[in-house]
């Protein structure tokens, strides 16, 4: 994996010049879950659910969005990072509203191609969702998932509980412990049968 800590770039809504943490890149040795694994550690966890009923943001492991917070000289930084078949992409935004605006463009996106299991009625664009289906789902935000996404105060992301849900198989990761949860498994996948 990529392990520059910071990197260079501009905002996506103010175009400006920023320094901020790095999304670690895949470096093709594993997958999804292994990018996942990746995270720890870093400023970024991975963001399982989105919308009001928590519908699934990407199909894990072959599409992954994870989430992050910063702070720079003129002030917070929300970002959002995607692991797509290997591929990894980060946006930056000084505003959490642009940020979330994104988050739910692209997830819509993968919603509308049947890539993620999402509302059963979309809409003809991201657009025009109601406004509980254009931000993060309220339980990984009681859960401290998105901590840094709702405190007024940036914290240490070393301290954050990670947590990261794989609403396919029904696994759950806390830390480097892996567990099965209420879930049993959908599918026939090495994954899922382990």
């Amino acid at each position: 994996m990529n392990t520059a800590t910071t990197t260079r770039r501009l905002t996506d809504d103010t175009a400006e010049l920023l320094t901020a943490p790095a999304l670690p890149a895949d470096d093709r040795a594993g997958d999804g879950y292994d990018w996942i694994a990746a995270l720890e550690g870093t400023a970024w966890s991975v963001l399982p659910n989105w919308a009001s009923e928590g519908w699934d943001a990407g199909s894990w492991p072959y599409i992954i969005f994870a989430v992050a917070r910063s702070r720079d000289v003129s002030g917070e930084l929300f970002g959002y990072g995607t692991y797509v078949e290997g591929d990894t992409s980060t946006h930056w935004f000084r505003s959490q509203d642009a940020c979330f605006e994104a988050i739910t463009a692209e997830v819509f996106f993968h919603w509308a191609s049947g890539q993620s299991d999402g509302p059963d009625s979309l809409p003809a664009t991201a657009a025009e969702l109601p406004d509980q289906d254009r931000k993060p789902y309220p339980g990984w935000t009681i859960s401290g998932l998105l901590r840094g996404f709702r405190t007024a105060e940036l914290v240490d992301s070393s301290t954050l509980p990670r947590l990261a849900v794989d609403n396919h198989s029904g696994l759950r990761w806390a830390g480097g412990n892996r567990a099965r949860s209420d879930g049993a498994g959908c599918c026939k996948t090495p994954r899922c049968s382990e």
